[in-house]
């Protein structure tokens, strides 16, 4: 017996069509991947995928069990959903770490006023998740999403920093500055070529988990750091200041969702998105 676990891994190899991104995408270890898609095979004897160094290509077999298991863990879910208690809708909601939920109270405020009760649960990963609020580069090739705002990136210094007077900045101004790294920035690359093609070099001082520690430790004065203006608010300690480039650097913030529940379907169609992105 087939179960369906590994063959909710299996989907994520086939529509990733990697090992690295199947294993991000579910949130395990590369070889639990590998181990499950070889595990398939043999029960199946058949060869599911091509390998090579370009990434994974599904074989006829491979598309074939592609289209009987989503229909198969398409009825396993609608099964658990005939067992949840009809009276109470419960939504998985996933909030990307570093952004705030009071930030969204009109979108949580038009959903709450659909018609039916509805719960919101915050669940840690996004493949947990029916709907999420995060940026749009992190979001899975299997969901759907609308987007809400754009952010600009600002440098962030103490109030006694030289460049606490300025207006703005401009890439030149970030050289031989000691910066506190944001590892998990999804632009953190785009940011190293452009620091290198303008020959600006910086000091790594620190690396911030999240980016609130970033803001506690520019405020003691380790160093600055660069951060979306979704963190611009009232701090005696601590300028932000917008950065000036030839090319704007955002990034983009994105409600996603899955199309696979009627409830988030309903809820999708009634909501309008125009209206929500104009009060950002």
């Amino acid at each position: 017996m087939l179960e369906l676990k590994p063959l909710s891994y299996f989907i994520a190899a086939y529509e990733e069509r990697s090992i690295t991104s199947a294993a991000s995408r579910c949130f395990i270890t590369q070889p639990s991947i590998t181990h499950a898609i070889k595990s398939l095979e043999n029960k199946l004897n058949s060869t599911l995928f091509l390998r090579s160094r370009q990434g994974l290509t599904p074989t006829e077999q491979g598309h074939q069990l592609y289209k009987k298991v989503k229909v198969l863990l398409q009825q396993s879910l609608q099964i658990e959903q005939s067992f949840v208690d009809a009276r109470v809708q419960v939504i998985k909601l996933y909030l990307q770490h570093d952004l705030r939920l009071s930030r969204y109270n009109l979108l949580f405020k038009l959903l709450r006023e659909q018609q039916g009760a509805i719960e919101f649960t915050l669940v840690d990963n996004i493949e947990q998740a029916d709907i999420a609020i995060m940026d749009i580069e992190r979001v899975p090739s299997h969901y759907n999403y609308q987007m809400l705002e754009q952010e600009d990136y600002y440098l962030v210094v103490p109030t006694d920093h030289q460049l606490a007077g300025h207006i703005s900045v401009n890439i030149s101004d970030l050289d031989k500055l000691n910066i506190i790294q944001r590892p998990y920035c999804t632009q953190r690359k785009v940011f190293e070529r452009l620091l290198k093609n303008h020959q600006v070099e910086i000091n790594i001082v620190a690396k911030a988990h999240h980016d609130q520690q970033l803001l506690d430790m520019v405020e003691v004065g380790f160093g600055v750091g660069i951060i979306p203006n979704l963190h611009n608010e009232k701090n005696n300690h601590i300028v932000h200041i917008p950065i000036i480039l030839e090319q704007a650097i955002n990034r983009a913030i994105v409600f996603a969702y899955r199309m696979n529940q009627p409830i988030i379907k309903q809820l999708i169609s009634s909501l309008n998105f125009d209206f929500i992105r104009s009060k950002f």
